[in-house]
């Protein structure tokens, strides 16, 4: 049923319901109800409402017709506000993803053209930029460059891949800073290495939770988790097919299998799995959470004071 009223306040014309094309000369243009004349299917209004002034109606908090002028006011406030939050927060990701870009080319760079220290008999640049692809900090780095692109799409291959960016980058940021030793680093890897592995596995997760509330739905859930493991294991069975066909060649001690012997790589491997369900059901719980809360402030906010109790 539609419904609809027609005042005139301050020389201005306030509907509420469905907005039919009037006939040239009609009355609604002079602020006043149709009649039954120009709208035969309609019911004439009631008396109340037939004369000029309907601002009583508009006054009453207890009105159903102020309640839902209050409710149009809140969805064209929250549609606006949505708009500039999806803006913000498109060009921060972008700026992220970015920097990313920007720092993964010069440590390739760099890389091409350094000796590679870790593994002396990779002497072509080639050789040099196939090992340092190997390390899974490129590819989380590789990974924090899609998000910035994904951050705000609603497919589940874009939920996916958010879930592995910010998984991944947090996983290289606490195993590089709280588990594995490095040598000071020299040249531009004074300002890329950092950058990979403190700055962006902070701005990641931190950008992706300020995003929840644009998306509206939650990321996580069994069927993404399950596809999340797709890069992961892919990244394993690499690492340990180049350490096989290159003769010893490990990106990381906790997995250098001629130091530490297959029974802690394959230990240190699952623990890391592990962390990562942790991460990914820490990630769950906050989404949920924000969500939560989000629906609850929209719905204070709906609500009219006037038409409680």
């Amino acid at each position: 049923m539609n419904y609809a009223l027609y005042a005139l306040s301050e020389q201005q014309v306030i509907t509420w319901g469905s907005h039919r094309p009037q006939p040239r000369g009609s009355r609604h243009r002079r602020g006043c109800p149709p009649t039954r004349r120009e709208h035969p299917r309609r019911a004439a209004p009631p008396s109340s409402i037939r004369s000029r002034d309907c601002s009583h109606l508009l006054c009453s908090p207890n009105s159903r017709f102020y309640r839902r002028g209050c409710r149009g006011q809140f969805q064209l406030k929250r549609r606006y506000r949505d708009g500039v939050q999806h803006i913000v927060i498109t060009r921060i990701s972008l700026a992220v993803s970015a920097l990313a870009a920007i720092v993964l080319t010069v440590a390739s760079w760099a890389t091409a053209q350094e000796p590679f220290s870790d593994w002396p008999e990779f002497s072509t640049a080639g050789e040099k930029l196939l090992a340092y692809y190997s390390y899974f900090t490129i590819w989380s780095t590789l990974a924090a460059i899609l998000f910035g692109l994904i951050v705000l799409a609603r497919s589940r291959f874009s939920a996916v891949l958010r879930i592995n960016a910010v998984t991944m980058i947090a996983v290289t940021g606490i195993v590089y800073n709280f588990v594995l030793t490095h040598d000071p680093y020299h040249g531009v890897w004074t300002i890329t290495s950092p950058t990979m592995h403190t700055v962006l596995p902070f701005a990641v997760p931190l950008v992706w939770l300020v995003s929840i509330p644009a998306r509206g739905r939650c990321d996580v859930t069994f069927k993404t988790v399950a596809w999340c493991l797709v890069i992961p294991v892919t990244w394993t069975a690499w690492m340990l097919y180049r350490g096989e066909v290159t003769g010893g060649f490990y990106p990381y001690s906790i997995v250098d299998v001629p130091t530490i012997g297959w029974g802690a790589t394959i230990r240190n491997i699952v623990l890391v799995y592990v962390f990562f369900f942790v991460l990914a059901g820490f990630m769950a719980m906050i989404e949920r959470a924000v969500l939560s809360l989000r629906g609850r402030g929209q719905t204070a906010r709906f609500v009219h004071p006037a038409s409680v109790g």
